[in-house]
């Protein structure tokens, strides 16, 4: 019996046989077990490393994620804000603007006895950017320093057409504005049959042909006079029952 290396033991019979190996007894099991603290503690922080690694990995990708989004929103708010050709994502984002301003006023969407652009006016800055309420074929660059300025929002500048008088609970076939100026589809391009462009309640934009135009007008009014009467007798007016025979 010996030790790994083949030596023998002190006080075996090899040692008293062989009397060269004169060297203090090694206790091998208490070097194992040292051995095993040691590599429990190199495991242990081996694992704590590890931990804390993954830690700074993920603020790392979260704070990634952060700038990412940031960057998109900017982005989006930029090319919607930019884009001279393709207004279609500014009446997605008026919508939203309408419906958390009536979201903050009890459900109303905006009102000024002044007049409709007075009216428009109210969601700017907080719910809309300047560029927004230029409509689609309007003065952009100037409805944008005008704002700024504080000026008023005039015909001049904008070419929405907003009836008001409506509250975000009204039938979604009302709409809720359109583009003044015939031949203008929602993307900025040009309609031959001379059609509008119309955001309703909804949250729908349709392209309103030339030849249903005047009609459309009749039928928006008819619905407008009784949601707003509507409003005074306490009935949501989606719960009416209309008949196109009332605005013919």
């Amino acid at each position: 019996m010996g030790d790994p290396f083949g030596r023998p033991f002190r006080g075996s019979r090899c040692h008293q046989a062989n009397s060269r190996w004169h060297y203090r007894p090694i206790l091998w099991h208490r070097l194992s077990e040292r051995s095993s603290r040691c590599s429990r503690f190199y495991n242990f922080c081996y694992h704590v490393r590890e931990l804390h690694l993954s830690v700074k990995s993920m603020k790392f990708q979260r704070l990634t994620l952060l700038v990412s989004i940031s960057f998109i929103t900017i982005s989006l708010w930029l090319a919607g804000c930019n884009s001279h050709k393709d207004r279609l994502v500014e009446m997605t984002n008026i919508w939203v603007a309408f419906h958390n301003y009536a979201l903050d006023h009890g459900g109303w969407f905006p009102r000024n006895d002044t007049n409709y652009y007075a009216a428009l006016q109210l969601l700017y800055p907080n719910y809309s950017p300047a560029c927004e309420l230029a409509g689609l074929s309007g003065d952009y660059e100037a409805t944008i320093t005008a704002l700024k300025q504080g000026e008023p929002l005039t015909g001049n500048l904008s070419s929405w057409v907003y009836p008001q008088g409506l509250r975000e609970d009204d039938g979604l076939d009302l709409a809720l504005l359109w583009e003044r100026r015939a031949g203008v589809r929602p993307t900025g391009n040009e309609d031959p049959s001379g059609g509008h462009a119309v955001l309703f309640i909804s949250g729908e934009i349709k392209q309103i042909p030339g030849p249903e135009w005047d009609g459309f007008l009749k039928k928006q009014e008819f619905l407008r006079k009784t949601a707003i009467e509507a409003h005074g007798a306490g009935v949501k007016p989606a719960q009416l029952q209309l008949s196109p025979k009332n605005y013919k």
